[in-house]
């Protein structure tokens, strides 16, 4: 279960997005990206599957559904900032 984070100017570092079992860390090599601004790290011990961005990229069959799911992506960072402004630590931890 991979969390991506983002450093900000304190020197700090924030987690902007957890991915589960339905999603992957990468979603910006569908779009032709060779890097990324954020990392990502491991938060409990698991079983991940990792392969190579060129072979990634020519995964044809697999596109529509990548796309779909990166289509969705921003829409929950969005969601996920909205609530993490509204509602108290106790609510946010409760979904």
């Amino acid at each position: 279960m991979p969390s991506l984070l983002n450093g900000v100017p304190e020197g700090r570092v924030v987690e902007f997005k957890t991915v589960g079992n339905k999603g992957f860390v990468g979603v910006q090599l569908l779009f032709g990206a060779d890097t990324i601004p954020s990392m990502a790290f491991a938060q409990i011990p698991a079983t991940a599957s990792c392969i190579e961005a060129e072979a990634f990229r020519a995964a044809p069959a697999e596109t529509g559904l990548l796309l779909r799911y990166a289509m969705a992506l921003p829409n929950q960072i969005a969601q996920s900032a909205a609530c993490n402004r509204a509602h108290p630590s106790e609510e946010r931890c409760a979904r």
